[in-house]
């Protein structure tokens, strides 16, 4: 990727909003890449509404105000005060160490259900043919571990935080794998029905 760029000329930007705490270095850490320009946003504000950006300085110089023709950049949550001294907070609290102890956390769901995503970011998806299916399943999954005390998005998205210990972890996988267990009659019918 990184190369790629290099070789066209076209700047390489790694929009981190989400996934910055998956690694200490955020996604583009884990690899080493350096982006042309990084985005970032979410838990940096400490839990306010923020955003920045930065990386290279040849870029983030055509922003300065003191140019002839600067770029503008206008919002309505720019130089919140407030915004930054929680997230200034919020990296005291979110070490490098704990990101690493997050992200290293393994969570098994087993078939008819997979994960994508990466460290403390999953998303949950059924093994259907039809996505008004998979839709369906997940959503007996959502409502299912809501009535055992867990909370997901209910289109699947699973988000870690520090509060969890490996004990948390330990009672989702189980609460998970009985939920499979009991409604093992449902995902089968309703595996069947997408012909896999």
């Amino acid at each position: 990727m990184r190369g790629r760029c290099d070789r066209t000329g076209a700047a390489l930007i790694f929009d981190e909003v989400m996934t910055t705490r998956r690694h200490p270095g955020g996604m583009q850490g884990a690899p080493g890449i350096r982006p042309d320009l990084t985005t970032l946003g979410k838990w940096i504000g400490g839990g306010l509404p923020c955003g920045a950006f930065g990386e290279r300085t040849d870029i983030i110089a055509l922003f300065d105000p003191g140019r002839a023709w600067p770029v503008p950049h206008v919002g309505t949550f720019n130089n919140n005060v407030l915004a930054m001294q929680a997230g200034t907070a919020a990296f005291d609290v979110y070490t490098p160490q704990a990101a690493e102890r997050l992200n290293a956390i393994s969570v098994d769901v087993q078939a008819p259900c997979s994960l994508s995503g990466y460290g403390a970011v999953l998303n949950l998806h059924c093994t259907v043919a039809h996505a008004d299916s998979e839709q369906q399943l997940i959503d007996l999954v959502f409502f299912d571990l809501v009535a055992v005390s867990f909370h997901i998005a209910r289109r699947g998205l699973i988000a870690l935080n520090l509060a969890q210990s490996d004990a948390h972890f330990d009672a989702f996988e189980t609460a998970f794998h009985s939920i499979l267990a009991a409604r093992r009659p449902l995902w089968h019918g309703a595996i069947q029905r997408a012909g896999l």
